[in-house]
C-alpha cells in the first residue's frame, strides 16, 4: 500500500464505475496496491500532480486518474484500458 494519509474518491468515480463496469472497491485497490504508476507533470485543481494508477483484474487493466497533493490522493475518474 502506498503511504497516503488519505484516499478520497470524487463522486465521478462511482458514477463512471457503474457506467464502465468497475467497482469503488476496485478503484481503491488500484490506488492502494497498483501494478504500475505513471506520474505526470500536469496539475489538478488543488495544485497536486496527476498520477495514473493501473491494476489488473481478471485479465483486464483498470486505470484510475488521481490528483496527489501533499500526502493525500484524490481519485478523479477511471476506465478500463484496451
Amino acid at each position: 500500500m502506498l503511504p497516503f494519509d488519505s484516499i478520497e474518491l470524487s463522486g465521478h468515480v462511482p458514477i463512471r464505475g457503474e457506467q464502465r463496469g468497475y467497482t469503488v472497491e476496485q478503484a481503491r485497490t488500484c490506488i492502494q496496491n497498483p501494478d504500475h504508476i505513471e506520474k505526470t507533470q500536469g496539475r489538478g485543481l488543488s495544485g497536486g500532480l496527476i498520477w495514473y494508477f493501473r491494476k489488473s483484474f481478471e485479465g483486464r487493466t483498470l486505470q484510475i486518474v488521481a490528483e496527489v497533493h501533499e500526502n493525500r490522493c484524490y481519485g478523479i475518474a477511471g476506465y478500463w484500458l484496451q
